[in-house]
């Protein structure tokens, strides 16, 4: 596997993670793996933000 790959991926997980546990998908939501990297930021921006204004 290319390192590119290979981080890119690590990116992938690492974002899944954070979405999972702060609540925006279920473990079991099969979606969140097919999303590509650049959706998966978005979703991870929109989540933060949505928790800041939730806060306030």
């Amino acid at each position: 596997m290319s390192y590119l790959r290979k981080a890119v991926n690590q990116q992938k997980s690492l974002l899944i993670k954070k979405l999972i546990q702060a609540g925006a998908y279920q473990p079991t939501d099969h979606s969140i793996y097919e999303k590509t990297i650049t959706e998966l930021v978005d979703e991870y921006k929109k989540s933060k933000a949505s928790k800041q204004n939730n806060a306030v």
